[in-house]
């Protein structure tokens, strides 16, 4: 931990300070991704969001929209699944709604919309798979039986 951000954290500072160079908030984000939401939207860039949501997946809800990409995302919803909370709808896929649904279960409330759809889609049509295949077990048990009682005879 920088000393910094150490005398901020030991001094309850941290909601005061507002970091001022992109390398104190890099230093500040790996110990506490949560500092995020105090670092300037001017610093903030696509190295100092990743850090901080490696470190807590959370912060993601502290960033501008415009720096969310496919690996920051990811890498936060597998740290902290209700991040998917704070992902971009245009950003939102099967990978990283899975990705955060085994994270945490809860999860499942904020995949988008359209992705459940689908996925409702799929377990239907797998449902009546599973159905056609009962039906033809139960066909070829019934032809079984047949072909077993002409063999007994």
């Amino acid at each position: 931990m920088n000393e910094l951000h150490k005398y901020l954290k030991d001094n309850n500072l941290e909601k005061e300070y507002r970091y001022k160079t992109k390398k104190e908030a890099l230093e500040a984000v790996k110990q506490n991704g949560d500092v995020l939401r105090y670092v300037n939207d001017s610093l903030q860039d696509k190295e100092i969001v990743l850090e901080a949501v490696k470190q807590n997946g959370y912060a993601l809800q502290y960033t501008n929209d415009s720096l969310q990409d496919k690996e920051i995302v990811l890498e936060a919803v597998k740290r902290n699944g209700y991040a998917l909370r704070h992902v971009n709808d245009s950003l939102q896929d099967k990978e990283i709604a899975l990705e955060a649904v085994k994270q945490n279960g809860d999860a499942l409330r904020y995949v988008n919309d359209s992705l459940l759809i689908e996925e409702n889609s799929v377990l239907n049509r797998l449902e009546e798979l599973e159905n056609e295949i009962k039906e033809l077990k139960h066909k070829l048990l019934k032809g079984e039986t047949k072909w077993m009682n002409y063999i007994n005879t």
